[in-house]
């Protein structure tokens, strides 16, 4: 396994993972992960607070992000949304599964009440059996904040 940092966070990657870089942008570059010979791929997006008035992202945010991303991008609820946390990761979040005909998305939305982290993973719905999920689960699990500025401790379960 390798840890491997980018600007505003850090993953630990499971072994045959790698970064790549995804963009038609190359002032923007999306960071991917993917496995070797992999049908799949986990991409990042973070927005790291910098200063001013703090965002105080909480789990109505949260929960009404991954409630708008079927809708925007014609997926149906696979499962419900699921509370996920990582107290030693120092976040907190909700994921969700999502489907079409042709596509299998996890999708992650993650803060630490002052940066905010929208991850999915995403494979051809016929090969979501792969393995992959649970690989992109342990990608996911590893994910840490590069915090500058931080406040307070993360919300709890329930």
């Amino acid at each position: 396994m390798n840890a491997i940092g980018c600007n505003n966070f850090t993953v630990i990657c499971p072994t045959g993972w790698s970064e790549v870089i995804f963009s038609d942008d190359e002032e923007n570059p999306v960071p991917t992960w993917e496995k070797s010979g992999g049908v799949g791929a986990v991409k990042f997006t973070v927005a790291h607070y910098a200063g001013g008035e703090p965002p105080n992202i909480g789990r109505d945010f949260l929960v009404g992000q991954l409630n708008k991303f079927p809708e925007v991008f014609d997926l149906r609820w696979r499962s419900p949304a699921e509370w996920c946390d990582n107290p030693a990761g120092g976040w907190f979040g909700y994921s969700g599964i999502f489907e079409s005909d042709k596509e299998f998305v996890k999708v992650w939305n993650l803060s630490d009440g002052d940066n905010y982290c929208y991850a999915t993973y995403t494979c051809p719905r016929e090969q979501e059996s792969s393995g992959e999920l649970q690989e992109a689960d342990e990608l996911m699990a590893s994910f840490r904040f590069c915090r500058i500025i931080g406040r307070g401790p993360i919300p709890q379960r329930g």
